[in-house]
């Protein structure tokens, strides 16, 4: 089966509200629609919408492509397999600089080789495809109060993924636009576990676990000669146990590659030790603590 002709025909979409990027806002975009007809009539379908501020070709350069490709293309066998369409594609021309207006025409071509397969095109090119593919609803309202009415009639609509772009204008303005915020519901889950096992443990039980832990460590800082900025009382002390230390960056880089999670802070080495520790990990980290502090 042969190529008959090509028809390239302009087209322009205006949109509802304009779609602002980190340099213009939008208002129309400029397309060209393919149609490659075949000998038996049979008609293939392709779109060349260019982004030139993403780096493909202009339209003029598009349509100029499609019109010399058209030439080249009239009366050729047209191919039946993906392979045959991209010999053909590189047998009439270089398309590296090309991309928007290589894949309208090989879109084209693909449609007409999937007709003659009796496949839908997403069945021709993978025969496991699914049948549907679902789109987001894109909102461009620039208040909160615009974003919520836009997104309220996109989910009337049936959408059921929605799209805002961010980085077109200043982020304290992008901001601003999401200030009705999307609730991070999947952290509440683990955030309400913590809470409930906490509750189930005793938030005095934990107070009381934690001083415990860090008299271990003062106890052991004291007969191993290093200094303490934590008070002795039981009664004042937190969860925290700050050491003196003269390189505090290079012994935090080095406990934390020995797996002991610590911070550092000027002249200092902060310890933290969790609830949860046990005394044989509390006693491995308070060695290794003095082994790069030098006090073995």
């Amino acid at each position: 089966m042969r190529l008959r002709e090509i028809e390239i025909t302009p087209c322009v979409l205006k949109l509802r509200q304009p779609v602002q990027n980190a340099s213009t806002a939008f208002h129309e975009r400029h397309s060209l629609l393919i149609r490659l007809i075949a000998e038996d009539g049979r008609c293939g379908r392709g779109e060349v919408t260019p982004l030139p501020e993403f780096g493909t070709e202009s339209l003029q350069l598009s349509k100029l492509s499609l019109e010399l490709a058209a030439k080249k293309l009239r009366d050729r066998e047209l191919p039946s397999s993906t392979q045959e369409v991209d010999q053909l594609l590189s047998e009439i021309g270089d398309w590296t600089a090309r991309p928007a207006a290589r894949f309208g025409l090989e879109l084209g071509l693909l449609d007409l080789a999937s007709q003659s397969a009796g496949l839908r095109l997403s069945r021709f090119l993978n025969s496991s495809a699914i049948s549907s593919v679902e789109v987001n609803a894109l909102l461009t309202g620039s208040k909160p109060e615009e974003l919520a009415k836009e997104a309220s009639a996109a989910v009337r609509e049936g959408y059921r993924v929605l799209k805002v772009k961010v980085a077109g204008r200043a982020l304290a303005d992008d901001a601003r636009r999401l200030e009705t915020g999307t609730w991070a519901i999947p952290s509440h889950y683990p955030g309400l576990a913590a809470l409930e096992l906490i509750l189930e443990v005793g938030v005095s039980n934990i107070q009381e676990r934690l001083r415990d832990l860090t008299a271990r460590i003062l106890e052991r800082c004291e007969a191993a000669g290093v200094k303490t900025f934590t008070p002795r009382e039981r009664e004042r002390r937190c969860g925290i146990v700050t050491l003196e230390c003269d390189h505090p960056e290079g012994v935090e880089a080095r406990l934390h590659a020995d797996g002991v999670i610590v911070d550092s802070r000027p002249g200092r080495i902060r310890l933290s030790p969790h609830w949860c520790v046990t005394e044989e990990e509390l006693e491995r980290g308070i060695d290794l603590v003095f082994k790069h502090l030098g006090k073995e």
